[in-house]
């Protein structure tokens, strides 16, 4: 299980970290310190303006100036679960942000558990405030029992499509083998077209999806509480959070992401993982190209980004993997 509350020491317990890699040293020093309860996120809306965005997980996303000087809060979501791994999860704001005022969020419903996408639009007379009666539902997953594994991140590919990462629907073992059904949107990374309808929904499947009647784009996971892609080539990085056996990191090429199986729950890792689930040999599936045992000090993988900075040139192209090794540490790898 992730232990959420262990990741919020990322942004205001740290005041510096040395990492090494090719004879570079990066520091990282602490840049929020406060007015904040629980982050999830931080992101920023592409628009020029150079604020900074912050996801708690309570539901509200703050606004920063480039100064790191709290503003507002852009939005407090409302009617929504928060308990365990539970809560508002991740936002991304549209690649056309600056012209139509659209950005996304996506967290658990209370009562309910089910995972939720929903768009809103910026207040036509404050840039930093949600227009809240905008709200337009995207999404909404059944997750029923369980609070743990929802996924939790949502981006937009170099493609302009929405991508969506799910959990398998918690509890242990993947009880409902989830993972290994390609029709059932849990335990997946979702694709969906939020710049056309279909039917009754506010998205369309994009045609190129591996079932051109499902979001599903890959599947396979356990819960890839963390992902991301690499901004230049758009290759896929998935932190995917192991259970007693392996934390893993799976890659895919930008070519090569659609219908990938990455083998939850056949697999754990690198390791066979006992389940009703009907499996492959392990080269049928899309084998972790990092994983690790799940033992004392190594808990759940967090994820990373490729960096693409220019303050570090050495650095460019390596993967930042992020590490849990006790409630209040993490540590950074490069890959």
């Amino acid at each position: 299980m992730l232990r959420i509350k262990s990741l919020f020491i990322i942004f205001y317990l740290i005041s510096f970290m040395h990492i090494s890699a090719q004879d570079t040293t990066v520091i990282f020093s602490t840049v929020i310190s406060s007015n904040l309860s629980s982050p999830m996120q931080i992101g920023h809306a592409g628009d020029g303006s150079n604020r900074v965005f912050v996801a708690e997980k309570g539901g509200r996303i703050k606004v920063f100036d480039s100064s790191y000087t709290l503003k507002d809060t852009l939005i407090t979501i409302t009617n929504m679960g928060t308990g365990n791994e539970q809560g508002l999860l991740s936002f991304v704001f549209h690649p056309d942000f600056k012209n139509n005022g659209y950005f996304f969020v996506f967290h658990t419903q209370a009562t309910t558990f089910n995972l939720i996408v929903d768009r809103y639009t910026i207040s036509a007379v404050d840039p930093d405030k949600a227009n809240v009666a905008s709200r337009l539902p995207i999404l909404n997953i059944p997750h029923p029992t369980n609070t743990n594994h929802n996924g939790g991140k949502i981006h937009f590919g170099k493609d302009g499509y929405l991508y969506v990462s799910t959990g398998d629907g918690g509890s242990g073992d993947d009880p409902d083998d989830n993972g290994q059904d390609s029709l059932a949107l849990l335990g997946k990374i979702l694709r969906i077209d939020i710049n056309s309808t279909s039917g009754s929904n506010n998205y369309a499947i994009p045609p190129d999806n591996p079932n051109p009647t499902s979001p599903v784009y890959c599947y396979g996971l356990r819960n890839p509480f963390r992902w991301n892609f690499d901004r230049y080539t758009g290759d896929m990085y998935i932190g995917d959070v192991g259970q007693l056996a392996r934390e893993e990191i799976n890659y895919r090429a930008a070519g090569q992401i659609a219908g990938s199986n990455f083998g939850w729950d056949c697999f754990e890792g690198t390791l066979p993982h006992a389940t009703s689930a009907p499996c492959l040999p392990y080269t049928s599936y899309v084998a972790p190209i990092y994983d690790y045992p799940r033992e004392s000090n190594n808990r759940s993988v967090v994820g990373g980004n490729v960096y693409r900075g220019y303050a570090y040139p050495g650095l460019k192209g390596w993967y930042f993997l992020q590490q849990i090794i006790s409630p209040e540490t993490y540590v950074s790898y490069f890959l």
